[in-house]
């Protein structure tokens, strides 16, 4: 289930009046949709559904301003709304929507497919991603290897750029990238067993071992960077903290 914090209502009020009488209605049924959040498939499309009538096509800085306005004054992170607003796109009709429910899939597992381009493709991932109870990075995983974009970013999207949005901020998010890592690396990468890496290397095919042994040598060559960019981290923080 989504956690969303709604919006105070001055400020969910404030942006109602600045709409057009015929988008109110609309909007309306969104907030009551916002304050009782669902994990059922049914909730996500009947939001993507208004969030596409509020929001009507734009260029794509327009489009991403309304976004994020719309998500301030109800709750929710703009990513919410777009993936909403993304499933109704794939998934319009009611009969494609109750096929979906019918599968089984989560929120999570099947927004992680929209990049995949093809329905098929797209639906036979989720099959298997079901009936083989595959964890989420498994499913992200799986997407990535059968259908690799040359674009960088969920959905397909080019990987914004961090930014540095003054020193809390920007602490605050390092604490969450680290607690991410440190959450993979207990959960996933712990979690493998030694036979199984033995496999990956006795299985894979002799034309596609020197791309195995590229893809450990490079993941080796990033991990040395980021421990080195951990101890230079590690070493800043106790003489912020002398400070406070």
């Amino acid at each position: 289930m989504p956690r969303i914090k709604p919006a105070p209502d001055k400020q969910r009020q404030r942006y109602r009046e600045r709409l057009a009488q015929g988008q109110r209605p609309a909007f309306d049924r969104l907030t009551k949709l916002i304050t009782a959040p669902r994990p059922e498939l049914r909730w996500y499309h009947a939001v993507g559904t208004l969030v596409r009538k509020l929001l009507p096509a734009a260029g794509e800085r327009r489009g991403k301003r309304a976004l994020a306005g719309l998500a301030q004054a109800l709750g929710p992170c703009a990513s919410l709304f777009q993936r909403a607003a993304r499933f109704v796109h794939l998934y319009s009709s009611r009969a494609n929507l109750a096929r979906l429910e019918e599968l089984g899939v989560d929120w999570t597992r099947l927004w992680l497919t929209f990049s995949v381009e093809d329905e098929k493709d797209r639906e036979k991932l989720l099959s298997e991603a079901v009936h083989q109870k595959w964890r989420i990075e498994q499913v992200r995983y799986e997407v990535q290897k059968r259908h690799p974009s040359k674009r960088r970013g969920a959905g397909g999207r080019p990987r914004a750029k961090p930014r540095a949005y003054g020193p809390e901020s920007t602490l605050r998010r390092l604490k969450q990238l680290s607690e991410g890592w440190l959450t993979f690396y207990e959960d996933a990468w712990s979690t493998v067993k030694s036979s199984e890496w033995k496999r990956l290397v006795r299985d894979c095919p002799k034309g596609d071992r020197g791309k195995l042994r590229t893809l450990l040598e490079s993941t080796g060559a990033t991990l040395v960077r980021v421990a080195a960019a951990c101890e230079q981290a590690r070493h800043r923080l106790p003489g912020e903290l002398r400070q406070v």
